[in-house]
């Protein structure tokens, strides 16, 4: 659903930096099994990037660490909230803690 909400209203998508480290371990694991090649595993990463529009944020480890302690959430999981609400738009998660964090937050949730 959230697929279809983004590339219908030809959304941004907005990551932490974090995305970048995220999105590099899963094509690699692809590539490992044999499953992509590097070549393809990297024109996909681009392909996928260019596609939806992808920016990726550049967060303080301190700002995050503090969002972090202060919301009960790993340095993962408040890297997108911080950034949602930072950035004044949507939440897509189906993580419950991020919702209900977001939520308080007065972060609206991508449904």
């Amino acid at each position: 659903r959230v697929r279809d909400q983004i590339r219908d209203k030809d959304w941004r998508v907005l990551v932490p930096y974090l995305w970048t480290y995220e999105a590099a371990h899963m094509v690699s694991r692809y590539v490992k099994t044999g499953e992509l090649s590097q070549r393809l595993a990297s024109q996909t990463l681009l392909a996928f990037t260019d596609a939806f529009s992808i920016i990726i944020g550049r967060e303080s480890p301190a700002a995050l660490a503090e969002f972090a302690q202060a919301n009960d959430l790993s340095a993962y999981d408040a890297a997108y909230v911080m950034l949602a609400r930072v950035e004044a738009t949507s939440l897509a998660t189906v993580d419950a803690r991020m919702r209900e964090v977001a939520i308080h937050l007065g972060v609206s949730i991508v449904e």
